[in-house]
């Protein structure tokens, strides 16, 4: 068990709060954009705003708009936005998400890119999506930026989650996995996704949705850069709540190969989940995961910028974009294996397959 120091009386606790969900009770993430615009966000979030809005962006209110031309998912009944988007319905729960479209999506014949971006633990899209979101036209890889906004979870939920549900695994639901399987069949039905170059990235809860991800899909996702996350699916990080402890579903060894990026910030690492009762260690799960994926036959470039919990501003959008870009699906040999490229700091290096 590494990385994680928990109270055994309050993880009983949490578990017997039923579906309230607590976890808005706990400091949010730090890092790049956290947060320092929730109020101008509010109309996206529920604020005054956001019933309005809701018609626009393809939400519940949207009746009168015809599930056709450009954007429409018709198997969804939802019209595809850039920007906001409400009302999207997966598993009975309205869910929202951020599109950022390039220019030429309507006119231009795909097939696509798509690049998922989670955010971190009590922020929202934007903690994410401002990395890439001016780079959806880029000459040599435009592509689609979609970053889901989470329920949240939390450890007192139903399901119990760390903003994401990312705890334990129900083959019959998972609520995030879910919605990122409905929000692709809705993208490639709409625009025409490339199958070979799917993507995600996330920063500490998202970072670790991301490599959930790459566990999870890895028939789908071409490659994954995780910041600040943790891979549940190693037994030697798994976390116990009282009786319960951590599952992912079993390690599928498909003849892909997903790429890992995985980026973390050195010994200061950290994360008070719950201030006195949950700390992240992101250093020692940094390592094992390293590990976990080379063992299991991944390539990894693991980059490690010893600035703490947060998102570093030399790996950020060009970097991580490019490595993308460099890896669509069952890349081989890796092109990374000699040399990274210009651009990627010295602090990054690459981990070979065993």
């Amino acid at each position: 068990m590494r990385g994680w120091i928990l109270l055994a009386a309050f993880a009983a606790t949490a578990i017997g709060c039923g579906g309230d969900d607590d976890d808005r009770d706990v400091a949010p993430d730090t890092g790049a954009d956290a947060d320092a615009d929730a109020g101008a966000d509010a109309d996206a979030d529920g604020g005054p705003d956001a019933e309005a809005d809701a018609e626009a962006d393809g939400g519940p209110d949207a009746e009168d708009v015809p599930v056709d031309g450009p954007g429409a998912c018709p198997s969804h009944g939802f019209v595809l936005r850039d920007g906001e988007n409400a009302g999207f319905v997966v598993d009975d729960l309205d869910r929202s998400f951020v599109l950022r479209l390039p220019d030429a999506v309507d006119t231009a014949p795909g097939p696509w890119p798509v690049v998922f971006l989670y955010h971190g633990y009590g922020n929202e899209p934007s903690q994410v999506l401002d990395l890439v979101e001016s780079l959806v036209d880029d000459a040599e890889f435009p592509f689609i930026a979609v970053a889901p906004d989470s329920v949240p979870l939390g450890l007192g939920s139903s399901p119990m989650g760390f903003e994401y549900d990312i705890l334990l695994w129900n083959p019959e639901q998972n609520l995030d996995l879910d919605l990122f399987d409905d929000l692709l069949a809705c993208l490639d039905e709409a625009y025409d996704v490339d199958e070979d170059r799917v993507y995600v990235m996330g920063f500490s809860a998202g970072g670790i949705m991301t490599n959930f991800l790459a566990e999870a899909r890895p028939a789908v996702l071409a490659a994954a850069a995780s910041f600040s996350g943790t891979t549940f699916a190693d037994p030697e990080q798994a976390i116990c709540f009282g009786s319960l402890c951590t599952t992912w579903p079993p390690y599928a060894a498909t003849t892909n190969k997903t790429a890992l990026l995985i980026a973390w910030g050195g010994e200061s690492d950290t994360y008070e989940a719950m201030p006195g009762l949950l700390t992240v260690d992101f250093h020692s799960h940094a390592l094992a995961s390293i590990a976990w994926w080379t063992g299991h036959g991944h390539n990894v470039v693991g980059c490690n910028h010893g600035l703490g919990h947060e998102l570093p501003p030399d790996l950020s959008g060009p970097q991580f974009l490019r490595f993308f870009r460099d890896h669509p699906k069952g890349v081989s040999p890796d092109p990374y294996a000699g040399a990274l490229p210009a651009g990627f700091p010295a602090y990054c290096t690459f981990h070979p397959a065993e």
